[in-house]
């Protein structure tokens, strides 16, 4: 097994279940394998760039909440209707929802 592949297994791991739960908060509970499968993925290919461990649960939570809005697609919030405007209340439900999920750095070493 590469180096690459056990840190990533290993943050997995750790942070499988928290990046779930943020994804089903957002409102992508269906796809949240798959939401989850993708930033990680995404994190791999950055893996020589990004190698502080709280540096990549960072960019693996950011990810997670990029790919959840992006899964909902327009029937989920995100734009105010016809004004091509974000909809900050929805900024807001998503921060409160990151919140929720606990500190995502818990369990590093």
């Amino acid at each position: 097994m590469s180096d690459t592949s056990a840190w990533l297994i290993n943050l997995f791991e750790e942070q499988g279940p928290t990046m779930h739960r943020l994804a089903v908060m957002l409102g992508a509970e269906s796809e949240s394998g798959h939401v989850l499968r993708t930033s990680l993925l995404g994190l791999a290919k950055r893996s020589n760039r990004i190698v502080d461990p709280s540096a990549r649960v960072e960019y693996l939570a950011e990810q997670v909440v990029h790919q959840a809005r992006s899964v909902r697609g327009p029937g989920g919030y995100g734009k105010v209707s016809g004004t091509g405007c974000v909809d900050q209340f929805a900024q807001v439900k998503d921060l409160v929802a990151v919140k929720a999920c606990g500190s995502i750095h818990d369990g590093l070493s």
